[in-house]
């Protein structure tokens, strides 16, 4: 598990506190037995690599593993990755948040404020991507036999743009024939999510467990 984590210069990719030499420590730590350092690793990762809702360049290069650690039945409370890859699909850079207050304004500029606003636009987009990527393995994970990831990966779908035409032509199908409540209730609301548009969401990533 998790094969070519030290393939990747952690080094050369930035988190919230810097080099991100941290995270293959951390993903090892969160595939553990002990759910006190797994849950600890995981709490870590919500904190570098998605910072209160914020990206960094090292985001899209860890979700490959999040989501292989996802896979695994041998992982503990996996729901709580869920909970990561969909915000970090949602997830902004630090200026595109922080940018327009006038103490950010103050102490950098207009100017530099902008160039780094491009260039956040860039990870940004890499970290969405990495997780539509595994579109196909999210919704196989439909089926997986922990209702925890199954009452999770619909909430997921929904924040996803790739899978709207899926969640349109088959979530209704797959509530119907659905025999957990809870289920088939996130796969109904993933489906009003895709109809009325991310404008008018009736849930968001608000809907998941907080830490």
């Amino acid at each position: 598990m998790l094969e070519g984590l030290d393939d990747i210069n952690w080094s050369l990719l930035r988190h919230a506190y810097g080099p991100a030499i941290d995270v293959p420590d951390l993903l090892r730590k969160r595939a553990s037995a002990d759910p006190e350092i797994a849950s600890g690793a995981e709490f870590e990762l919500f904190g570098n690599i998605l910072h209160q809702g914020t990206v960094y360049p090292a985001t899209s290069h860890a979700v490959p593993f999040i989501v292989e650690l996802l896979e695994s039945q041998t992982i503990s409370k996996r729901s709580g990755l869920i909970v990561l890859l969909a915000c970090i699909a949602k997830g902004t850079g630090y200026y595109q948040v922080h940018g327009s207050l006038p103490l950010s304004q103050k102490a950098i500029g207009a100017e530099k404020i902008a160039y780094e606003i491009t260039e956040e636009n860039i990870f940004v987009s890499r970290a969405h991507t990495s997780v539509e990527a595994h579109l196909k393995t999210f919704i196989r994970l439909l089926d997986d036999t922990d209702k925890e990831v199954r009452y999770q990966i619909p909430c997921l779908l929904s924040v996803l743009p790739c899978a709207q035409d899926w969640i349109r032509q088959e979530a209704l199908k797959r509530a119907c024939g659905e025999q957990d409540s809870i289920v088939a209730t996130n796969l109904i609301l993933a489906l009003a999510n895709a109809v009325m548009g991310p404008d008018r969401m009736v849930t968001t990533c608000s809907k998941f467990q907080t830490r």
